[in-house]
């Protein structure tokens, strides 16, 4: 029998091991644009360097701007999301001043991007300082002294939408990562979006990886993410909970990575 079975492996040689193995081909959600979101947990974040990472295809860019991921009451806390002019921004508030620091013009609609932003979480001289990369490359480092960091809130991290109905993600998003206590390396975001590989994160810092939704639990086009539970392979058990309040986000096969 095990002959039998090397026989017929050495005629499928000619095939990429992914098609050998058995693994998923599903791997990602299509937000629809609304109040859909995927809510985590309430992780603090206060006065620590953080690293936020994701791949993200919108389908438009008109209309609201777009959450990615977001822990934020009203005036506290940070989001990060994408403007509807095609820039990337991300906002700090210590529940009285708020910074920001925004990435021009770099996001098209209908593009796969890989997109990272780290933030010292420090105060004063030489802290507040928080830096953008798209496809592993550099695209802004704010270098400017903030005098006050992030004041946490018992909010939870989530995905696709920034508070009740503000920045709703119109578009796709897939290998979401929320690292706490560590700025990564340009050279470690790089090869996060360089590797084209899914799993990547666990590889890096992986101490530090608080939460890591590859975002591909459920076959393609179960209809809705209402309900749907998002493991977090982190093993921290920060698992995520899908709300779609009008059955209109989907679960989506895979696009632009290797489960190799």
């Amino acid at each position: 029998m095990l002959k039998k079975l090397l026989s017929q492996l050495k005629k499928l040689s000619w095939l990429p091991l992914s098609l050998l193995l058995v693994s998923p081909v599903w791997a990602g959600v299509d937000f629809a644009g609304d109040t859909d979101k995927i809510a985590t947990s309430d992780i603090p974040v206060e006065a620590t360097p953080i690293t936020l990472a994701a791949w993200i295809n919108l389908e438009t860019l008109s209309g609201d701007e777009s959450g990615i991921i977001n822990k934020w009451d009203a005036d506290t806390a940070f989001f990060w999301r994408v403007e509807n002019d095609g820039a990337i921004r991300f906002q700090t508030s210590d529940g009285s001043s708020r910074a920001s620091e925004t990435a021009a013009t770099i996001i098209s609609a209908g593009t796969w991007y890989h997109v990272a932003l780290t933030f010292d979480g420090e105060a004063g001289t030489g802290g507040g300082h928080a830096t953008h990369y798209v496809d592993g490359v550099l695209k802004t480092e704010d270098t400017t002294d903030n005098t006050y960091v992030i004041q946490d809130t018992a909010d939870v991290i989530q995905f696709g939408l920034r508070a009740a109905s503000s920045d709703e993600f119109n578009g796709k998003m897939s290998e979401v990562a929320v690292w706490v206590g560590v700025e990564l390396s340009q050279a470690e975001i790089n090869l996060l979006a360089l590797s084209k590989v899914k799993g990547m994160p666990l590889q890096i810092q992986p101490a530090s990886l608080k939460i890591y939704l590859p975002l591909d639990d459920y076959p393609e086009g179960t209809g809705t993410i209402s309900g749907l539970t998002f493991i977090d392979r982190s093993g921290n058990g920060n698992d995520g909970t899908g709300t779609d309040a009008d059955n209109d986000s989907d679960t989506i096969a895979e696009e632009v990575l290797s489960y190799q």
